[in-house]
């Protein structure tokens, strides 16, 4: 985006990453805004992104090249080796909407590329995680760009840019959405979310909050979450999760219990405790590193899940207090779902484990569909340890799933609360745009012509509308973490093509001749075949 050759008024957009041809990944939005100063009467141009992530498949994306791929942000950051970019071009903030890998993981990236990035914008949970991640990652502290936490409700201005935060319930605590707007356009950026009005952490869908949006006359735009969006009805909410739950608790209440789930998933693990405490039974997390250093994000935010559930015990699995424990009187919340071989649940299948203490006659419960089911499945059936054990799955109770991401009744319930004129949609593929553009339709909002890609840029009107005025093949930067002669990690990156991730890739002559060649020739040989078979049918019917 080059924001210092527009001078029309409004706000434009630019996906540079999570608008893709056929997955959800590398979410990065930026908008910049266009306004006159009330008071000199002079244009006003600043620039903001919200989401920094990467690609989650690298080895796909560059054929296994290099560790990690994020959007090249050179035109609005100064990166080394490439010209400075345009002063009017030069990011002012960032703003995470939650802390999942590919909506935050670029920050480390263009750190570690060497880059200065401006303050940082969002929820406290979300700064630790990303802090975490710095530590993990072994970057110097000192790197380590400003953090300016903010709560939903809290507006930021970015000189004429306001940028208001919104509660946006997903599968992490600490999400938000945004409502960007300057005084001539106005933009609802929904991040990953979905109308649940439950949450055993205290961070539910705030209506008021969000319904003052279309009171106050909506939006121009809704750019929303596309993931789900072709399934019927709300994205299940945690509290038919948590009545699920307890109902299998119940009736499983004299054997020991194991919940495995997504590491990084703390409205589950909350979800699971409340239930477990509703029947009485104790908590032993035992879910590795990636679980623990979530849980310490928790509490570094305030909530501790000590004091969130008091009937009961939540305990780590190295607190010496859980030898004092009943197995069968626990729930061990785990880790494994995806059957990651260094999951301590999947470990402990394997008889690689002695720190999961499991009975022979457990019951599993695990919220499982599709591929995943099949992968536990197969270790199920090798596993000496399962062979007495009972396994629940979604597959067996359908209600034990739930995605964090809006369906389509999540949709239309939201896009009353905003009132947008015009819905994008984001974070999805281009098949899950095109679904979510005709559900949009069927509730008389207008939409684009077609799916907006990355690279191309709007501009957003309240007057005029909306305008592509600009496109752009995509880049990316491709970036490697190896070791030098004194064991310091070090980093390369390179310029790589976008290799058809963004747009489709066009065929060349050659390979629709190629094509057309091989239609022509099925062609014939279906109408051969035809003919041997009346021939061999007239001679029959001659005899």
């Amino acid at each position: 985006m080059d924001i210092s050759q527009k001078n029309a008024l409004g706000l434009y957009w630019t996906p540079f990453g999570g608008n893709n041809v056929n997955d959800i990944w590398a979410s990065c939005h930026c908008f910049a805004s266009v306004a006159k100063d009330e008071k000199t009467g002079e244009t006003q141009k600043n620039v903001i992104l919200i989401d920094m992530g990467q690609h989650e498949t690298p080895d796909e994306f560059t054929k296994g090249a290099y560790q990690t791929v994020v959007p090249a942000l050179d035109d609005i950051l100064k990166v080394p080796g490439s010209p400075d970019p345009k002063k009017e071009n030069t990011l002012d903030a960032i703003f995470l909407t939650h802390s999942h890998s590919d909506h935050i993981n670029g920050i480390y990236e263009y750190v570690r590329m060497g880059v200065k990035l401006p303050p940082i914008y969002a929820s406290e949970f979300t700064i630790n995680m990303v802090k975490k991640g710095f530590v993990e990652k072994d970057i110097d502290w000192n790197l380590i760009p400003e953090f300016r936490p903010i709560k939903s409700g809290e507006t930021v201005q970015i000189g004429a840019m306001k940028v208001e935060a919104f509660q946006a319930p997903h599968s992490i605590p600490g999400s938000f959405a945004y409502k960007v707007s300057n005084p001539h356009a106005s933009l609802f950026h929904s991040g990953d979310i979905k109308a649940d009005h439950s949450s055993y952490l205290g961070e539910s869908l705030n209506p008021e909050h969000m319904g003052e949006i279309s009171k106050s006359g909506g939006v121009d735009v809704m750019t929303f979450d596309a993931t789900a969006t072709d399934r019927e009805g709300f994205a299940r909410q945690e509290k038919d999760i948590f009545d699920t739950y307890t109902e299998l608790f119940e009736k499983y209440s004299d054997k020991q219990l194991i919940a495995p789930i997504s590491a990084g998933h703390m409205e589950r693990l909350a979800t699971v405790i409340a239930a477990a405490e509703k029947v009485g039974k104790h908590v032993i997390i035992n879910g590795g590193s990636s679980m623990q250093s979530h849980i310490m994000g928790l509490s570094a935010s305030g909530i501790r899940l000590e004091e969130l559930f008091p009937k009961i015990k939540v305990l780590s699995y190295k607190n010496p207090e859980t030898e004092q424990l009943d197995l069968k009187n626990t729930v061990t919340i785990t880790t494994g779902i995806y059957g990651d071989p260094k999951a301590p649940f999947i470990k402990a299948l394997r008889g690689q484990s002695t720190i999961f203490p499991m009975q022979k006659d457990a019951v599993v419960i695990a919220p499982l569909v599709g591929d995943r089911y099949e992968k536990l499945q197969k270790i199920i059936k090798r596993s000496p340890r399962a062979a007495n054990m009972t396994f629940i799955t979604a597959m067996d109770r359908p209600d034990l799933y739930g995605s964090g991401h809006a369906q389509a009744e999540d949709f239309k319930y939201i896009a009353k609360l905003v009132a947008p004129k015009t819905v994008i949609p984001v974070h999805c593929s281009q098949k899950m745009a095109e679904t979510l553009m005709f559900l949009a339709k069927s509730q008389n909002y207008q939409t684009m012509n077609r799916p907006v890609r990355n690279g191309e840029t709007l501009h957003i009107s309240s007057e005029t509308g909306i305008e592509r005025v600009d496109s752009k093949v995509p880049e990316w930067y491709g970036l490697r973490h190896p070791k030098n002669q004194f064991g310091d990690t070090t980093t390369e990156f390179h310029k790589v093509p976008d290799n058809g991730f963004s747009i489709p890739k066009t065929k060349s002559f050659k390979e629709k001749r190629l094509e057309a060649d091989k239609k022509i020739a099925e062609y014939k040989n279906q109408h051969k075949n035809a003919g041997l078979l009346h021939a061999t049918r007239r001679n029959a019917n001659e005899r």
